[in-house]
């Protein structure tokens, strides 16, 4: 995977919530983390995971394992203190309103 998420420290952490928690070891575990974090930074559906990461079915399957086991959010309230700040942003988005319905004018009188 040419672009990747999961730094050597920070896998390592993860690695030890997941023993903690009795979650198997295997050996991609950490390709199917990174996958699972591509489709959730991207939005893609399940099935457009590209074949050569792993199969969609395994993705899906491992992080539904995870989630039922509650290891997401042992994933983050253990990472939340580690991050850099190069993934850290500002949403300055807004939804702009049609200009007639910004407001009534004055001396506008209710039915």
């Amino acid at each position: 995977m040419a672009r990747t998420l999961l730094t050597d420290d920070i896998w390592q952490q993860i690695q030890d919530t997941m023993r903690l928690h009795g979650c198997y070891r295997s050996k991609n575990s950490r390709n199917i983390m990174e996958v699972i974090l591509w489709k959730l930074r991207t939005g893609a559906t399940w099935r457009d995971i590209p074949q050569e990461f792993c199969p969609w079915q395994t993705a899906y399957n491992r992080f539904n394992r995870w989630a039922s086991k509650g290891l997401w959010n042992k994933f983050f309230f253990r990472l939340r203190g580690v991050l850099d700040q190069e993934w850290v942003f500002i949403d300055g988005s807004y939804i702009r309103v049609h200009q007639h319905a910004s407001g009534a004018r004055n001396g506008f009188e209710r039915a």
